[in-house]
């Protein structure tokens, strides 16, 4: 259940709230094509990590680590405001992705166990969602669930070197 090196862990997203200003302009020939991107991870039911980013680079990311137990840990929210060059590099790799599954990516051969997610594009008021399988092994699977990764790494890469704003622990009912 553990992906090194992919997708390490945390919460559902919720709205960025209050974030650092966005760029004043961005000119219309390197304006992204979207008014948010969200992704998100789970695995066995529990969210492991999620980020959203809208079109004017206010990012927001949530990690889950573990505490005493897999139902038992510490969600991290990070916020922050993502150079132009990275949301466009992000919205570049999730075309990809998106280019290869415009309702899911097809999936023949797995590994079972592994997380899945959804990457979530925003769009005029309108959301189409990416379901994936990060342990979907067929060939044609490979160029979108490799775009996903490297959108995750990027975001996650930004993320090491931004203070935590909330931290929030999650104890099992009962």
């Amino acid at each position: 259940m553990r992906m090194v090196g992919l997708l390490a862990g945390a919460a559902l997203v919720g709205g960025c709230g209050a974030m650092e200003a966005r760029p004043a302009t961005i000119p219309m020939e390197a304006a992204p094509d979207f008014d948010a991107i969200a992704f998100e991870v789970s695995s066995w039911g529990r969210p492991l990590q999620s980020w959203r980013v809208d079109a004017g680079g206010a990012a927001e990311f949530r990690k889950a680590e573990t505490l005493s137990h897999f139902q038992h840990f510490r969600v991290d929210t990070q916020r922050w405001t993502l150079a132009l060059e990275d949301v466009m590099r992000i919205a570049s790799l999730l075309a990809i992705a998106r280019r290869h599954g415009e309702t899911e990516i097809a999936c023949t051969e797995r590994v079972t166990d592994q997380p899945y997610g959804r990457i979530t594009w925003q769009v005029a008021g309108a959301s189409h969602e990416l379901p994936f399988d990060t342990g979907c092994i067929n060939a044609s699977a490979r160029a979108p669930l490799d775009a996903i990764r490297a959108a995750d790494a990027l975001i996650a890469e930004r993320a090491a070197s931004v203070p935590v704003v909330a931290s929030d622990e999650i104890k099992p009912a009962g």
